[in-house]
Order: C-alpha cells, then structure tokens, then sequence
C-alpha cells in the first residue's frame, strides 16, 4: 500500500479526528485534496472545536490563497499514521506539565495534533524578504512584529499551574536572538517563531471571549477555571496545553549551526551545536513535529499548482514504521529523490536521532532515540 493510499484509508476509516464526525467530514477529503478544499478543512476543524478566532489574523486573506494547505493537511494525516511511535511519549509529557489532569477531560493524542500541525505553518505567508536591517535590540525586534501582528499575550509570561516547571525548548533571550538572527541575516521573518506566538495570543483570547460571553448568558457560579459554553468543556489546564503546543511550533523551524558558525555567535546562538540536541523523551512534541514536518513529501515534491500532480507524487512512495523506526521508500520516479533525503538526514544537526540510506535513491530509515 503506498502512501496515497494509507493517507486515503485513514480517512476512510474516520479515526483521526477528535470531533464528532456527523461535524467534520473527512471520507473523501484525500480524493479530492487541492489548497481549497485543504484550507476549509482546517478552518472548519478550529471553528468545530470552537476556535475559530485563531485565524482571527492581520493576514488572513493571504493565508487563504497562499498558505500551505495542501502540506498542512497531509502532514496531519502522516502524523496520526506515524502516532504509534511518539503518543506514548507525548500523553506522558504533557501529563507532566499539567498535573491537574482531570477525568473529565477527554483528552485525546488528535487533540494536541490537531492544534500543533494545522497551526504550525500559518505564518509562513509573512516569511517575506527583507530589504533592510532591523536597528534596536533582539527583545525590540520580536517586540515590533508581535504588535504589528497584535499579539498582546506572551507565551514566556504564562503562569504554569505547576510553578516548578519550564518546559520551553528554548529560552525567550535565545528566542529573541534566533529571530533577529534570521530577520537581519537571512533577511526573513521566522514563521515558527512568529506562528507559536500567535498561536498561544489567539487561542487565550478566545479562551477569554468564550468566558466572557458564558458570564453573560449564563446566570451563577461561574468559574474561569472550568465552565461550559457552545457545547464544549473549557478548562484552565488547557491554557498550559496551548503553551506547550505554542512552544513546539516556534522550537520546530529554529536550526542549529556548529562551533565554527561565527554569525551564531555573533547573535548569541551558542546554544545551537551538537551538544544542545533536542531529544525525544524530553522534549516529544517538537522532536515529532520536526521529523513529521521535514518528512513530509507535499511540501519537497509539489511546486504551485500542480494540485494535478498530487496522486501521482504520494502513489511514487511508501512510508511505514518498523519498531522505533520510520521507513520511506521510493516505489517511482521522482525527481530529486538524493536532496529530499539529505534534507531528510539534516534532521540530526538539531535532533538526537538516527538516519540511515539503506538504499541510493530508494530507501531511508529514520530511527527514534
């Protein structure tokens, strides 16, 4: 069975998503998948869960026409075939960091997924070329875009319920720095960082909003901790649920340089070589969105408008999981096969992990530590 085909099965048999179907429909959304009906997809999957005001965005009719859908959506597909190697991992951490887990909360793996991948790439449309430096400072930096895009709650400020924890990849100064880094040297806003940031603002204002309207309609007590409002359950554990997926949207596109890279020191990235690797078991929600996002082969594989030639590009390959390991097998032609999978093997400067080409131009094993 090759890819296409597993991706079509898994929607057949409507296990991957965390909503009710009768909401949601997803049978035939892999036989019928352009950037339209992939962006509705994802629009209608936040507003189903009442979260519609994350695509409350300064740039949302360029990310309807321009944004990768088509990526977006067959990544979120992959990531719930490949879920049988990193969900144990991943219920574990973040059971950890919320340590009010209640019964009542029907968590689910699909839950995080869903607002991990379908989010992840939303600021990509921003990542435009810049013609002139930035004069201020890192903070000023990163500051200036978070108030163009009207982020006014930052994730870094975020009152975990359990105050002996800090489960952030990396540190707001390295954060900062990172995205000067690529807005002065590489001459582009970082779309991982800016996304994450978006994210954890969008999703707490309308966690806000939903309160706000059910203390209207709804005479009582009323808490903000916990409370119902549309047909859906709120709960202040999912406000540390939202950061923690934040932080794995803005760590999942931050690369690593080596000892030799003089600019990263120059921008105080240090931090960045072989010896700060992010490792599964510490860090499982951007370990998994780093492998499945650069895996991915809409992204490598497609140019723009060629929709026609989607079938034909996921039918050409196989991607199957043996033990701790993920195999990706080409079963065609196609282009390019020896610089997907250096991209593939470039996973290893930033992450503890193990890739193997068994076979030139056909076969790569990618092997979780």
């Amino acid at each position: 069975m090759n890819y296409f085909e597993k991706m079509q099965q898994i929607c057949q048999e409507r296990k991957a998503i965390y909503y009710s179907e009768q909401e949601l429909t997803i049978k035939d959304l892999f036989d019928n998948l352009t950037d339209t009906s992939a962006h509705e997809f994802i629009k209608k999957y936040f507003s189903t869960g009442g979260k519609a005001k994350a695509f409350d965005l300064n740039f949302s009719a360029e990310y309807e026409t321009t944004g990768k859908h088509i990526h977006t959506v067959s990544l979120y597909f992959l990531g719930f075939y490949l879920r049988r190697i990193f969900e144990t991992e991943i219920t574990r951490k973040i059971k950890f960091i919320i340590p009010k887990w209640g019964n009542d909360w029907n968590y689910k793996f699909t839950y995080t997924w869903f607002l991990t991948c379908l989010y992840h790439d939303i600021a990509t449309v921003e990542e435009k070329e810049q013609d002139t430096l930035f004069i201020g400072s890192p903070s000023d930096c990163l500051k200036y875009y978070c108030e163009k895009e009207s982020i006014k709650h930052d994730v870094y400020a975020h009152r975990w319920l359990c105050k002996d924890i800090y489960p952030f990849t990396y540190s707001k100064t390295l954060v900062e720095n990172y995205f000067l880094y690529r807005r002065n040297h590489c001459g582009k806003i970082e779309h991982g960082i800016l996304g994450g940031l978006l994210q954890y603002d969008r999703l707490l204002k309308n966690y806000n909003q939903a309160w706000e309207k059910q203390s209207e309609e709804v005479r009582g007590d009323n808490k903000y901790e916990s409370f119902e409002y549309n047909g859906l359950k709120w709960k202040i554990e999912h406000l540390d649920h939202f950061a923690y997926i934040a932080n794995a949207i803005i760590a999942h596109n931050i690369w690593h340089g080596d000892e030799s890279n003089l600019c990263y020191k120059r921008y105080g990235l240090d931090n960045l070589d072989d010896s700060h690797k992010v490792k599964f078991a510490e860090d499982p929600l951007t370990y998994f969105l780093g492998v499945v996002d650069t895996i991915e082969p809409t992204k490598f594989f497609m140019g723009e408008g060629e929709e026609r030639m989607l079938k034909n590009i996921l039918r050409g390959l196989d991607i199957r999981i043996a033990n701790k390991a993920i195999i990706i097998e080409v079963l065609s032609e196609l282009p390019n096969i020896e610089e997907w999978f250096e991209k593939i093997n470039s996973l290893k400067a930033w992450l503890d992990i193990e890739i193997n080409v068994l076979e030139p131009k056909k076969k790569i094993e990618i092997v979780i530590h």
